[in-house]
């Protein structure tokens, strides 16, 4: 997806984006406000099984926080660091 594409996306939508992509990820981290917020699936083909269940657990734990930061999912841990 380029830049431009991505801003069209942003201005009609207005999500948090979800991606298992770090190299995207980090694009979006520093073009900041691009985004409401990004979150970064970031586990091991063997670990895939739990990536449902930790997402369902950040959402009632961290749902407030999905808006305007970027969040890192993995299995034993969650980094969450704000995008403005």
């Amino acid at each position: 997806m380029s830049v431009a594409m991505l801003r069209w996306w942003v201005r009609c939508v207005m999500r948090v984006l979800l991606t298992e992509d770090k190299d995207f990820g980090e694009l979006i981290y520093r073009l900041r406000r691009l985004v409401l917020g990004v979150l970064l699936l970031w586990f091991d083909v063997a670990d895939r099984a739990l990536k449902i269940p930790r997402f369902r657990r950040l959402l009632e734990q961290e749902e407030r926080q999905l808006s305007s930061s970027f969040i890192v999912l993995e299995v034993d841990k969650v980094r969450i660091r704000p995008l403005f």
